[in-house]
């Protein structure tokens, strides 16, 4: 008898934990993120788990009053979200916790502590870089420069008016577009 009640006591509490097998990859302690930016969640979790859960950020040095929602009906299975972060104190001790979206106090899983920081992250991109690598390297897809346009730096040199390179084969909407966006970029240089 005393068997069967620890074996239904266990059966249970793996009922009730079965939602919990996630596990945060990122942010982890080697994060850093940037206030107001849009920042990476990412998770592990059992390939047949669907359930909704709730992202949070708190602090463990008191520079958040209280956690803050990053998140709401996040899915187990999805494994990675985007999500803008507030503007916000910068420091250490950051945490983010999975939580059930009905009972916050459960608690599914929490990151390693991670940092925020003010400013761009290093690997942003802005508009001069965009510029000064199309300008250097217009890349065009579908489409294969005639000797004309590899010598210019100007995407549309053997381009006609009909949109048809030289070689007369046409351009299609992807390479069309992508030849838009490089001579856009290469304006924007050249105000720079």
């Amino acid at each position: 008898m005393k068997a069967t009640l620890v074996l239904a006591a266990a059966a249970a509490t793996l009922a009730t934990g079965a939602n919990a097998v996630l596990s945060i990859l990122a942010p982890n302690s080697a994060t850093v993120w940037y206030a107001n930016n849009t920042v990476p969640l990412n998770w592990t979790s059992a390939p047949t788990d669907t359930f909704p859960f709730r992202a949070f950020l708190s602090n463990s040095n008191g520079l958040l009053p209280n956690a803050q929602q990053l998140a709401n009906e996040l899915t187990a299975s999805q494994d990675y979200a985007r999500v803008l972060l507030p503007q916000l104190s910068f420091g250490d001790g950051f945490i983010v916790t999975f939580v059930n979206t009905t009972n916050t106090s459960q608690i599914y899983a929490t990151s390693e502590k991670f940092k925020i920081e003010s400013g761009i992250p290093a690997t942003s991109t802005n508009l001069a870089s965009l510029a000064t690598t199309a300008a250097s390297q217009p890349v065009i897809p579908n489409f294969t420069p005639t000797q004309a346009a590899a010598s210019s730096a100007n995407p549309f040199a053997s381009a006609s008016a009909s949109g048809k390179p030289s070689s007369g084969v046409a351009l299609g909407p992807s390479a069309q577009v992508a030849g838009v966006v490089a001579a856009l970029s290469v304006a924007a240089a050249a105000l720079l």
